[in-house]
C-alpha cells in the first residue's frame, strides 16, 4: 500500500465509510490502518484537510464535537455524489483494481507469486467471512453459489497437482 494515495481517491474513501456509520478523524485513520493490514494510515496533515473540505462543501456533516474530536457523517449532498461516483466509476476503479495489483505481481519469481497469491486467499478468505455479516439473504445465496464453483476449481486444481498434470 503506498504511503500517499491521491487526494481524490481518499475523499471518495472517507464517504465510503461515512456511507455507514458515523466517525471522527481518528477513527477514520484507524479504520484505514486496519482494512490495509497496517501497512497504511493517512498522516494528519492530509486527512483532516480533506475532511475539512468536505464538511465546506457539504459531503459530510458535523454531528457532535467532544472536546477536540469532531464526529462526522455523510450528508445527502455526499450520498448523491458517491452514488454518481460508484455509478461512473464502477466498471473502471474494478479494472484498476485487478490491474494494478497484477502488474506488480508479475515482478516477482514464480516462487514468491504463489507465496503471495496464498497469503492472499487466507487474507482474503478472513476478509470475506468477516464481511458476510452484512448480506441480505439473496446476497448470501449468491455468495454461497459463487464459493461451492472455486471450492470446485480448487478441488481440480488440487487433483491436477496431485496426478502430475500441472
Amino acid at each position: 500500500m503506498p504511503h500517499h494515495i491521491p487526494r481524490g481517491l481518499l475523499r471518495f474513501l472517507i464517504l465510503r465509510l461515512l456511507e455507514n456509520q458515523e466517525m471522527s478523524g481518528k477513527e477514520i485513520s484507524q479504520t484505514f490502518h486496519e482494512r490495509s493490514g497496517g501497512l497504511w494510515r493517512p498522516s494528519p496533515g492530509s486527512l483532516y484537510p480533506v475532511l475539512e473540505d468536505l464538511a465546506h462543501i457539504g459531503d459530510i456533516e458535523l454531528v457532535a464535537t467532544h472536546g477536540r474530536t469532531k464526529i462526522y457523517r455523510i450528508s445527502d449532498s455526499g450520498r448523491a455524489f458517491l452514488k454518481e461516483m460508484l455509478n461512473m466509476r464502477s466498471a473502471s476503479v474494478k479494472s484498476r483494481a485487478k490491474t494494478g495489483p497484477k502488474f506488480w505481481l508479475y515482478l516477482l519469481d514464480v516462487q514468491d507469486r504463489i507465496a503471495l497469491r496464498l497469503e492472499n486467499i487466507d487474507s482474503d478468505l478472513i476478509g470475506l467471512e468477516e464481511d458476510v455479516a452484512g448480506l441480505r439473504e439473496s446476497e448470501r445465496q449468491k455468495l454461497m453459489n459463487r464459493l461451492v464453483s472455486i471450492a470446485q476449481h480448487l478441488s481440480t486444481l488440487i487433483d491436477r497437482l496431485k496426478d502430475g498434470e500441472i
